[in-house]
């Protein structure tokens, strides 16, 4: 099965059963999916592992990986900001209960005809 991150170009296309040695010195054998279009008994080819010897996909094209980071990058960004803006807006609006809540403690203070109870008007 093709990577999606490989090139149109770089698709692996069958499957073989290569030897290698693993970055701790052991030697290992096992299929693995080759991008050779007619492979043949000792020929090689790059195979990328891990540090245990396992074979893994390649690493990201640098064009690739760049994008996925600029991508990120603005993710980030909008997340953030996105973050600034809900706190902002709940700080306003818990500021904005407080007013409402000293004015109705201002109006019960003053009574029900704002302050001109007793002045004989």
């Amino acid at each position: 099965e093709p990577d999606p991150e490989l090139s149109p170009g770089r698709t692996l296309r069958s499957r073989v059963l290569a030897s290698w040695t693993a970055p701790d010195g052991t030697r290992r054998q096992g299929p693995v999916p080759t991008p050779l279009r007619d492979p043949r008994p000792g020929e090689t080819f790059a195979l990328w592992t891990d540090a245990h010897g396992t074979p893994v996909p390649r690493p990201l094209a640098p064009t690739t990986a760049t994008t996925h980071a600029v991508l990120a990058g603005i993710g980030a960004a909008l997340l953030t900001a996105g973050l600034v803006e809900a706190v902002r807006r709940l700080v306003l609006w818990h500021l904005v209960r407080l007013r409402y809540a000293q004015w109705d403690r201002a109006w019960e203070r003053m009574g029900p005809d704002w302050g001109r109870t007793g002045t004989g008007i």
